[in-house]
């Protein structure tokens, strides 16, 4: 483990300050912020008459690995040259390994010599930088802090800002794993209380955990009554823990969520399933059940065996598991008010304890809340917390507890209107999942009127960078600089305002992208789920343009379904997928169906969806879309269409315990 304060130091000239900044984001998210000098995350420590010195010491003497970023330009500057100082000392002292030459240009560097091996960024983008970096450090074993762990991976949003308080909680987790018999805590809390902060705060210092699963469902969408797969998990993660099984191989949902659970109790696994709420039932009535028959059996099977702990965060607590032996529900309440001053003071929020503890108070001690805060606050307001009365109070209905954050998002809007930056922001809101540089490029070559139009590519990057570093709304995900992600809430606001605001961009950018992802695919006819989810894509973006008929004809009948071929389901397994591509063709699921679809694909919509929802064990839900096919069967007067609803519709009732019901049905099949 090292001993010096940093394990790498950035040294470089202004004029590549774009590039090395993105190669610092990538090593923030492997090393943790506080192990990188990277000069603008230390302006407070450098204001002082001799920063000459305080310069040269942070890297001669307080820095495991120095990265210099040669150039002409780097000759030429005096900071650079000071710095250079201490790294032509230590080739001095023969301490070669501790530097790490990287070349922009050829130019002459003084003390550098043609033999002197060193790194040409020619040929190398910010991220593979980065991770030549990251070998480096290995390669000198100074990065190793905690054991190697046998199975890693870690899907979790990267949260910005540093972590304060949650000590309670801390205590729970550690006295879990050190084996108190817990065997799955559920962590239950609103919408940006903090939850995978404190996931990623506690997996990063914990050091003796040999296999980890990390799983963000948010990925896919965060909202109760989303429609989401839990496909993508169980095929990464029976991949990751080294089956041979496919999704299509298993007999039952039921025997797929046991087979991943048996894999992970043969070694002590930290499972975490972050953001579980979409897979929970959160209509009136439904208990919080789990829509998924195979995460409901992982998770019964691991509260009655688990060699390792299960971590859930959701917003409410998962009906399965009440009343279990081996199973914890933990209320994460919102930060404490000493823990919230602390938060605003970290981003720079000036003030006397009153009126920060005041102002902690007035935003409900909303961790994301008080996040956008400080930010705001700090960027466009002196960071003087009395200011925060300029913010204008939120206009529209939002949740009481959200509407802290919804405000300084609505601030924010009014202070960047008309920039690349707040047009980003909407670009994100057409997503509900981190979105790949790739796909905004498309948008950006759309030149949409008033959305994309008239912005050219590299002020576009400038407007990634400065949502990143200035006003922190964006984070990295999975370590990867071309997949932009933020807070789930952050892309639900500004979603929210270009569908109401400007409804024709909305509806053309989605058309935009519909056509995109529609021709992705290799193959016309995909054969696998991984091939075939850009067609899923083009679904979900050709329905929010209101294109419900093309993207029906054009992509789900033909080439996800495959006629009366049914492949998705047949050959793939693929029920949950399928039902979130028709949840699309709802207005509201299962009970609203797009009207821009003819009488005769409404009624074929939502027979399928009635299926699919039966063969998932989500009887009850499917008893709404069939007996409106029922019901339209009726009208159009397509009697055996009719007779085979009421027979489906008798059936359910049935297997309900609705015998009178059932009765009912059974005559009008």
């Amino acid at each position: 483990m090292t001993t010096k304060r940093f394990q790498v130091a950035l040294s470089f000239p202004g004029e590549y300050r774009d590039y090395v900044s993105q190669v610092a984001e990538v090593l923030k998210q492997s090393l943790g912020k506080d192990k990188v000098f990277y000069d603008q995350w230390y302006k407070a420590e450098l204001a002082r008459p001799d920063m000459d010195v305080l310069l040269q010491s942070l890297y001669h003497d307080h820095s495991e690995l120095i990265v210099p970023f040669l150039c002409a330009d780097y000759e030429r500057k005096e900071w650079c040259g000071l710095e250079w100082r201490a790294v032509r000392d230590l080739i001095k002292q023969r301490q070669s390994k501790d530097i790490m030459p990287m070349r922009f240009d050829n130019s002459q560097i003084a003390g550098l010599f043609g033999i002197d091996g060193y790194v040409n960024l020619n040929d190398y983008t910010p991220q593979s930088a980065a991770e030549l970096i990251l070998q480096r450090l290995q390669s000198n074993q100074v990065a190793i802090s905690k054991p190697a762990i046998k199975i890693y991976s870690n899907c979790l949003p990267t949260v910005e800002g540093e972590f304060f308080g949650r000590e309670a909680e801390l205590k729970l987790l550690n006295d879990a794993w050190a084996g108190d018999g817990t065997r799955i805590i559920q962590f239950i809390a609103s919408g940006g209380t903090g939850k995978t902060k404190l996931l990623r705060h506690w997996l990063d210092r914990a050091n003796d955990i040999d296999a980890l699963i990390a799983w963000s469902f948010y990925s896919q969408g965060s909202s109760e009554d989303k429609q989401v797969s839990a496909s993508p998990f169980f095929s990464h993660v029976l991949d990751k823990l080294g089956s041979t099984r496919s999704l299509s191989s298993f007999a039952t949902e039921e025997e797929k969520g046991e087979h991943l659970a048996d894999l992970l109790r043969q070694q002590r696994c930290v499972l975490v399933l972050d953001g579980l709420e979409p897979l929970q039932h959160a209509g009136k009535g439904m208990r919080n059940e789990l829509k998924d028959r195979a995460i409901r059996r992982l998770l019964t099977s691991l509260a009655g065996q688990n060699s390792g702990l299960c971590i859930i965060t959701t917003r409410v607590a998962v009906h399965e598991l009440n009343n279990r032996t081996h199973v914890k529900v933990h209320d994460l309440q919102n930060l404490a008010v000493t823990d919230g001053v602390k938060l605003l003071q970290s981003l720079g929020v000036q003030g006397n304890d009153k009126e920060l503890e005041k102002a902690v108070r007035e935003y409900r001690c909303h961790a994301l809340a008080l996040h956008l805060l400080g930010n705001a606050l700090h960027t466009y307001l002196d960071g003087d917390v009395r200011k925060r009365d300029t913010l204008t109070e939120l206009i529209g209905d939002y949740d009481d507890l959200e509407r802290h954050a919804f405000k300084v998002m609505q601030a924010y809007s009014i202070w960047l209107d008309g920039t690349p930056e707040l047009k980003l922001l909407l670009l994100l809101g057409l997503f509900d999942h981190p979105i790949e540089t790739e796909v905004l490029q498309v948008l950006w070559q759309a030149q949409i009127p008033d959305l994309t139009a008239n912005i050219d590519e590299k002020a576009w990057k400038v407007a990634i960078r400065d949502l990143r570093e200035k006003h922190r709304l964006l984070s990295i995900h999975e370590n990867r600089l071309d997949l932009l992600d933020c807070h789930p809430l952050i892309r639900e606001y500004f979603g929210k305002q270009l569908r109401e605001k400007q409804p024709d961009a909305w509806r053309q950018a989605h058309t935009r992208l519909y056509e995109y992802y529609k021709v992705l695919p290799q193959k016309e006819l995909p054969d696998t789920l991984e091939e075939m989810r850009p067609l899923f894509h083009a679904v979900l973006h050709g329905c929010a343009a209101g294109l419900h008929q093309r993207a029906l004809e054009e992509v789900y009948f033909p080439r996800i379904k495959r006629g009366s071929e049914h492949f998705s389901i047949k050959k793939l397994g693929a029920y949950s997928d399928e039902l979130v591509i028709l949840a699309n063709f709802f207005i509201k699921p299962w009970s609203a169906i797009a009207p821009e679809l003819s009488a005769m694909w409404q009624f074929h919509v939502l027979s399928l969806a009635s299926y699919r929802l039966n063969a998932l064990g989500r009887v009850r839900e499917a008893l709404e879309p069939t007996q409106i096919a029922l019901w339209l069967a009726e009208k159009d007067e397509q009697w055996d269409a009719a007779s085979a609803s009421a027979h489906r519709l008798s059936d359910m009732h049935l297997t309900l315990g609705n015998l009178k019901k059932a009765m009912t049905d059974s005559q009008l099949s």
